[in-house]
Order: C-alpha cells, then structure tokens, then sequence
C-alpha cells in the first residue's frame, strides 16, 4: 500500500491529520465564535451603512467586506476541522483570512483625509488629498498580490513558491503602508499639539478622544497582523509556524483568557487581533463618536483655547 498522501481526501491511517497542511484539525469552539462574531458584525455594518450613508458610506462599507470576508474564512476552518483534508476548504479559509484584513485597514485610510480637513490643513505639510487615496491604492495593489498569491500558493509546486513570495510581497507592502500611515497620523497629531498647546487635547469632546484611540488600536492590532504573516509566510506554506495552532491563535490574535494549561485547549481562547480590530470598528463606528467630523465641518481653534468652535469649512 502506497504511503502517499497525494490522493488524500479524509483523516485514515494512511492520511493521518499530521500530514495536512496544517498539521492539526482547527478547533472548533474558537473557530466557531469567530465565525459568529463577524456575522453579527457584517449586518451591524450595514445598519451603519443605513444610518450614515452620506458621510462614512466607504469606510462602512469596507468594514461589512472585510466581515463578510473574514466570516467565510472562518466557515472554511469549520469545514476544515471536519475533514482537515478538505482542498475547497483549505483554499477558502487560506485566502479570505489572508486577504480581508486589507479592508479594515483601507477602511481607517478613509478617515485619515477628513481628520486632517476637521483639524486644519495648516498642520500638515502634505496636501488632504493625499492623506487617504495613495495608501487605499497601495494598500489595494498589496491585496491584488495577497490575492493572486493565495490562488497560485493553493496550486502548489512551482507557482506555489511564486505564490509565497507574491503573498510576502503584498503583506509586506501592507505592513509598510501602515506603518507609514500611522507615523504621518502621529506628526499631525504633534504639530497640532505644538502649534496649539496642550490644551488642544484636553477640550476635544471625550467621544471623539474615544474614536482616536479605538482607531490608533485598530491600527496597531492590523500592523502586528502583518508583522506576524511575514515570517509565518516566508517558511512557506505547510511550514513549522504555520502548522502551529497556538502561535496562530496568539500572535494572529490576542489572548483574552485561559481555562488550562494544555497548550491545545490554551489555544482554544485566544481572540485574533482582527477580531478585536473589527469590533472595534463595529461598535466604536465613527457615525457614533465622530459625527462632528463630517463633510464640510471643522474645528476652528479660538480664542484661548476655552473650547473649539465648530465652524463651516467653506
């Protein structure tokens, strides 16, 4: 009897769980929540999208994608902790949990150009229309790369490597963009704060400090995402890091809490980052917190800074 697993379609003595991609059948629990907290969060987004169609429709807009994403990635690994030989599967949860990542953070990129037109352009040196279109179109070039990566990676042998490195690429550009995006968000922040004082930050409503934070979070959660995929991605596909679960669940996310010290079902309670970063974006919508900051408004710093004037941008 051939000791292949080439024809391979469920878990037997001679197509053992060890000898998948993987290595392991995704956990079921865990998996399971994850699969229901991005479809609640989907149809969330899409009351925003009702609610603040006129002012937030793209960035609501790419927050209910990258649920819908993220939710049918999740439903792969479901199928997969069935039968961890499942192709459709494997390829399924593979690309959509590679790839929907990317519309979160376009989605903060859409917020980047009106809180720079809210604060005044006079802080910055890079002209508004520069603060959101560049990165959502880097950002769009990584996920063509994460894409066609993904597709070419589930094929295998030599477009495979192809894949691997296309997958590197566009997750490394990603990771670059926000890194860059942040950095720029932080010198406008600090040249708001030197050219206006520290009291600048202390009269902005506290809704609006509380959209600022869940944003810059948001932001790192999606950044240390990316971090992690280079390495995982760059021992190829099947390769030890991404064969193991922990590591996946910790460092593809944030650990909330623990009920045991076996390391399997440790893994079991650790939230992705993407799951926080998209909760964050679902319940701390800007519709909620950032209704000043809409089209055509601004704050206009006054006086001695008693408070901010909202004043017409014409």
């Amino acid at each position: 009897m051939s000791s292949s697993t080439d024809d391979c379609e469920k878990v037997s003595s001679t197509c053992p769980v060890q000898a998948t991609t993987y290595g392991y059948a995704p956990n079921l629990p865990s998996n399971a929540i994850y699969t229901t907290i991005f479809a609640l969060c989907a149809p969330a987004q899409l009351v925003h999208l009702t609610r603040y169609c006129r002012f937030w429709k793209g960035y609501t807009f790419l927050v209910c994608v990258a649920c819908v994403g993220e939710c049918c990635g999740y439903v792969g690994r479901l199928l997969l902790h069935k039968n961890p030989w499942d192709g459709a599967a494997m390829s399924i949860q593979f690309i959509l949990l590679m790839i929907s990542p990317s519309f979160l953070a376009a989605a903060l990129y859409m917020t980047l150009r009106t809180l720079v037109e809210y604060f005044g352009t006079e802080h910055t040196k890079l002209p508004a229309r520069l603060w959101t279109w560049p990165f959502v179109t880097a950002d769009f070039v990584g996920f063509v790369c994460q894409c066609a990566g993904g597709i070419m990676a589930s094929v295998g042998g030599s477009l495979g490597t192809v894949g691997t490195a296309l997958m590197i690429t566009g997750v490394t550009l990603q990771a670059v963009i926000i890194a860059i995006a942040g950095a720029l968000a932080v010198d406008f922040g600090l040249r708001v704060w030197r050219q206006q004082g520290t009291d600048a930050v202390k009269v902005l409503p506290f809704k609006l400090k509380i959209f600022f934070v869940s944003m810059a979070v948001a932001l790192l959660l999606i950044l240390a995402r990316c971090i992690y995929r280079i390495p995982e991605l760059a021992e190829g596909v099947g390769g030890p890091l991404m064969r193991k679960e922990v590591e996946f669940m910790v460092f593809d996310g944030l650990f909330v809490f623990y009920l045991s010290t076996s390391a399997a079902t440790l893994a079991d309670h650790y939230f992705r980052m993407i799951v926080i970063a998209t909760l964050l974006l679902t319940i701390l919508h800007p519709g909620h917190l950032a209704s000043e900051m809409r089209n055509g408004k601004k704050y206009a710093f006054t006086g001695e800074l008693a408070g901010y004037e909202l004043c017409d941008n014409a």
